[in-house]
């Protein structure tokens, strides 16, 4: 989801070796996998124009 995220902060290697690791990589991938089945629930009531107020309420209906 984050498509490497910004070059300044690409100074990482991969595990492989590769240069280009993004140092915030390993948080954007935890923080990723917790928002993913939550932002999946509340993209089709984004697209189809729901207010701010309406996704703020869907949000906080999906909490656990």
């Amino acid at each position: 989801m984050c498509n490497g995220g910004c070059p300044k902060d690409r100074f990482l290697r991969t595990p492989d070796g590769e240069e280009g690791l993004n140092y915030l990589c390993q948080g954007l991938k935890a923080f990723f996998t917790h928002a993913r089945p939550t932002l999946e629930k509340l993209v089709p009531l984004w697209k189809a124009g729901a207010s701010p107020q309406h996704l703020m309420r869907a949000a906080r209906g999906l909490e656990r």
